[in-house]
């Protein structure tokens, strides 16, 4: 909370040291996108990547340990996936979206559970683990997977529950 509190009213800087230097990784990221718009650098790409779009000042080039992902997810889809990536990426959301409106139609709600971890994983507000090269990316498709078969699964005892 302090290290958040610190970056009110300061500049870059201020929110760069508040953010984890996750500014300084996402306008790297940004040079990235820039140059590789359509289908990005390649999944886990942006390690490899990070160095020759950073600049030379920058606090991870410096360090020789660059970050391997950027750190959050829609930029992540961008740089890594490009507009094809953030394609995937707003047809999973929409998928998700309307698997909840199929959930509450059918009274399934043991799917609104999986749905709403796969949910807080994709939320495009997430600064978490890399999509592509952790556990998030299985473990959110496993969940979407239970959400489907749950929304979709005919119970053979329905008509005793009606």
């Amino acid at each position: 909370m302090a290290l958040t509190y610190s970056a009110m009213g300061g500049g870059f800087e201020a929110w760069d040291a508040a953010t984890s230097k996750r500014l300084t990784i996402w306008v790297t990221a940004f040079e990235v996108i820039k140059d590789n718009p359509v289908n990005g650098i390649g999944v886990r790409g942006f390690r490899y990547a990070y160095p020759d779009y950073a600049p030379e000042d920058d606090f991870f080039v410096k360090d020789g340990v660059g970050p391997h992902h950027s750190h959050q997810i829609v930029v992540e889809m961008l740089s890594d996936a490009g507009v094809i990536g953030l394609v995937g990426y707003i047809l999973s959301l929409i998928c998700c979206v309307w698997l909840v409106r199929e959930a509450i139609r059918r009274k399934t709600y043991l799917a609104l559970g999986f749905l709403a971890s796969v949910i807080g994983v994709l939320m495009p507000i997430n600064s978490h683990l890399s999509f592509y090269s952790s556990y998030w990316a299985q473990a959110c498709w496993l969940l979407f997977a239970f959400a489907v078969v749950a929304v979709f699964h005919e119970r053979a005892d329905k008509e005793e529950y009606s």
